[in-house]
């Protein structure tokens, strides 16, 4: 903007171009903030139309823009990739190209799983990325032929490079995201394993621990029996010999009166 006023004072530049400049550059930046703000929810309906293009699904123009619902999501997670992007190329240039194909394929997974929080689908690029971003490294080296014919072009052949590449990276996507989801269903099985086998020894347990108290209580109640035997035994004895005790002082009455009498 100095350089501008500069050349408009020193008449090298009329009013009319500057305010034709000023419009231009207001214009470009507008599109480029606009750009960004729907461009998140744009390339989710975009991997949509392109995943159903490389399983031999219809297409439909409306799938660009079925994603839309997504649109807050979409644009969070696009501006959270700019921003760690950024934040790694502070270090230095090879951190943040890193750091690029480290988060790659985090709106691939957002479009495949709309219920997944966004931490959740950038922690699944960059884990499905290891060992991963050589071999996407040498896909994007594969079209350089194909992007100099189209510069030959003057750009025009883009249009077809562009999304050829794009079917290229979901079948990519798909390629890898395979191997992702057989790791995890693994551990997932892996630790329902552990629980099952956890359960199965908490339920044995308790068994043991009912099997126990169901023998404490059955010598509780035989403790119980016994007493109940012995003390029924007790006094049995005790009226057996009071019953003899009685009948030897009847006798012994007896036998004090006979002499008595004689």
């Amino acid at each position: 903007m100095r350089s501008i006023n500069k050349a408009v004072e020193n008449g090298s530049m009329n009013s009319t171009n500057t305010r034709a400049y000023l419009i231009m550059v207001y214009v470009i930046l507008i599109w480029w903030i606009f750009s960004i703000i729907i461009r998140g929810a744009v390339k989710l309906g975009y991997v949509r139309f392109n995943k159903n293009l490389v399983l031999n699904q219809s297409l439909q123009f409306e799938d660009l823009f079925s994603r839309f619902n997504m649109f807050g999501k979409a644009l969070l997670l696009r501006l959270l990739t700019i921003f760690y992007i950024l934040a790694w190329s502070l270090l230095f240039i090879i951190p943040g190209i890193i750091a690029a194909y480290r988060y790659v394929m985090a709106p691939y997974i957002l479009e495949e799983n709309p219920g997944m929080s966004i931490g959740d689908a950038i922690r699944n690029s960059k884990q499905m990325m290891v060992g991963n971003k050589w071999k996407l490294f040498c896909l994007q080296i594969s079209f350089i032929g194909w992007v100099l014919l189209a510069l030959c072009t003057c750009g025009i052949g883009m249009l077809w490079v562009g999304p050829y590449y794009n079917a290229a990276e979901v079948a990519f996507f798909f390629e890898i995201s395979a191997g992702l989801w057989t790791r995890q269903q693994a551990n997932q099985y892996q630790n329902q394993y552990q629980n099952q086998y956890q359960n199965q020894n908490q339920n044995q347990y308790q068994n043991q621990n009912q099997y126990q108290n169901q023998n404490q209580n059955q010598n509780q109640y035989q403790n119980q029996y016994q007493n109940q035997n012995q003390y029924q035994n007790q006094s049995q004895n005790q009226n057996q010999n009071q019953d003899l005790n009685q009948s030897q002082n009847q006798n012994q009455n007896q036998y004090h009166d006979q002499n008595q009498y004689q």
